[in-house]
Parts: structure tokens; C-alpha cells; sequence
């Protein structure tokens, strides 16, 4: 039973923000920040924080969420971690790439595979 509610949450989350977007003439996916701090409890931490225009949810490594940050252990060699940014009929993907001292994001024009 909790996992029905659960997504039946997630279902009625998703419709709240995309009725949101319906009245807008402008629907399209916008990267308006991107900041990396790391944390302050652990230095092997680090915490992504992202906003897009007209977002309504988020697939980060296969996982739906809602949330404008993303926390992780900081990685010993290269890592690319795919963010798919769910919008009004639309979506946009792109690719942070962590290396153990920079953070870049860089966005993709084609639908990964």
C-alpha cells in the first residue's frame, strides 16, 4: 500500500508543477545556476547544486527527484553523471562531469543511449 501512495504522490507532484507551466509562453528548459561546494562535515563529500527554468522533475543516474541539489562522494578518478531535466512535453539532458578537484557541466544536444 505505501508504495502505491508513493507513487501516486509522485504522479500528483508531477501534475501540480506542470500545471504551473501551462500557462507560460516560454516552456522552454533553461539553465539558470550551477554551484559545487563540497560539504562541511566530510571533505570526501561534495554537493551540486542546479536550477533550470521550467523544470518539473529530475533523473539523475536512473533516479526520479524533485530536488535542486545532489550530494555524492567525491570521486578518486573522472566521472560523468547524467542529468535528465523533465519539462512541460520537453526535456534536456546534460552531463556534469566530477574529476577529484573541477566540476563541469556541459549539455547535450542529442538523446543519450
Amino acid at each position: 500500500m505505501n508504495a502505491l501512495l508513493d507513487k501516486v504522490l509522485l504522479r500528483a507532484k508531477i501534475l501540480r508543477r506542470a500545471l504551473r507551466i501551462l500557462p507560460k509562453k516560454r516552456k522552454r528548459i533553461r539553465l539558470i545556476y550551477f554551484n559545487h561546494v563540497p560539504d562541511t562535515d566530510s571533505s570526501d563529500t561534495l554537493i551540486i547544486r542546479y536550477r533550470f527554468t521550467n523544470a518539473i522533475y529530475f533523473d539523475i543516474d536512473g533516479k526520479k527527484t524533485f530536488e535542486n541539489r545532489y550530494v555524492f562522494a567525491r570521486p578518486d578518478s573522472k566521472k560523468d553523471i547524467l542529468i535528465t531535466v523533465h519539462g512541460f512535453l520537453r526535456k534536456a539532458y546534460y552531463t556534469i562531469t566530477v574529476d577529484r578537484d573541477n566540476v563541469f557541466i556541459t549539455k547535450k544536444l542529442h538523446i543519450p543511449t
